[in-house]
């Protein structure tokens, strides 16, 4: 449901962790490292994607965009696996 949100079809993970232990630019100051992993969304869309999230942790938690950074990752499907197997095998 998440993944539909913010208009990502297929496989999607995303990774959010709070430590009050990050240090960005300098400061102890709220901030965020988000990592997203998809499979078949394709890098061309990350934009949109990087503009969703940084809006939805500046509305939903207070943290400015220059606060942090969005990692994403495009494995491919020999790269990805699932159920005991690659995604290369599971999508044929």
């Amino acid at each position: 449901a998440a993944a539909a949100a913010f208009g990502m079809d297929g496989y999607v993970t995303v990774s959010y962790q709070y430590s009050e232990s990050i240090i960005f630019a300098g400061t102890h100051d709220p901030a965020f490292i988000l990592r997203v992993t998809t499979l078949g969304n394709g890098t061309d869309k990350n934009e949109s994607f990087a503009k969703a999230f940084f809006g939805f942790l500046e509305k939903e938690l207070g943290v400015p965009d220059n606060r942090g950074y969005i990692i994403f990752n495009d494995p491919t499907p020999v790269n990805l696996a699932h159920k005991s197997t690659t995604f290369a095998v599971l999508l044929g």
